[in-house]
């Protein structure tokens, strides 16, 4: 096979992936309501919400590897290389932030309710 049929092959890849991360956040965000767990979030400040961060990722009760793999987000972030490179118009910045979006829905479905709902509501 020729690089340019491996490229279009590796795209469309892509393409759906980004696709089915779209709709598994599409419909996390549409049962969001507003007074739902992601509603109560989204109304923090954004310093609240770095805060709110920061303590579940001080909290004993959050798993290890869920911290880890925030950490993992964050080096990945940080590296030159990635899977769509930025210069690419829309989708070289669109990968990143539905990796990120996923990364952090992954945290908090794996941090326990009650320590979400204990920081929660030490901040609002």
């Amino acid at each position: 096979m020729t690089w340019w049929l491996w490229l279009l092959l590796s795209m469309a890849a892509l393409l759906l992936v980004l696709s089915l991360l779209g709709l598994l956040l599409s419909r996390f965000l549409r049962r969001a309501g507003p007074r739902s767990l992601a509603g109560r979030i989204a109304a923090l400040p954004n310093r609240r919400k770095l805060a709110l961060g920061r303590a579940i990722l001080r909290d004993r009760r959050v798993p290890r590897w869920a911290k880890g793999l925030l950490l993992g987000l964050v080096l990945y972030l940080m590296l030159p290389i990635d899977i769509v490179p930025d210069f690419i118009p829309v989708l070289g910045y669109v990968d990143d932030a539905l990796l990120a979006l996923f990364v952090l829905w992954i945290l908090l479905r794996a941090t326990p309710r009650v320590v979400l709902l204990e920081h929660l509501e030490s901040l609002e």
